[in-house]
C-alpha cells in the first residue's frame, strides 16, 4: 500500500496517508477505541508461531554502526 485514507460518508477525504517504498502497513484498532489508525511499517511482529531469531525475521533491515536509515511519508488531513 503506498497511499490510504478515511473519508466522510459523502466521499470527502478525512485523512490521507502516502508511504511509498514502506513493505508493511498496517491498519488496526484496540477493543473499543473510538479511532483508527493507519501506519505504514518497516518491521511488524511476529506472525503466529514464529521461533527465530531476530535477525531470521521476514522485512528485517539492518543498518551498519554509523550509517543511517531515513524514511517518509505525508500526511494530509483534509481537502
Amino acid at each position: 500500500i503506498e497511499k490510504a485514507g478515511i473519508a466522510f460518508p459523502d466521499g470527502k477525504p478525512y485523512v490521507t496517508i502516502v508511504c511509498q517504498g514502506f513493505p508493511n502497513f498496517g491498519i488496526w484498532q484496540a477493543p473499543k477505541a473510538p479511532f483508527i489508525c493507519l501506519e505504514p511499517w518497516w518491521g511488524r511482529c511476529d506472525n503466529h508461531g514464529y521461533h527465530g531469531t531476530i535477525e531470521e525475521k521476514p522485512g528485517i533491515i539492518e543498518i551498519e554502526p554509523w550509517k543511517t536509515f531515513e524514511a517518509f511519508y505525508t500526511i494530509t488531513i483534509g481537502k
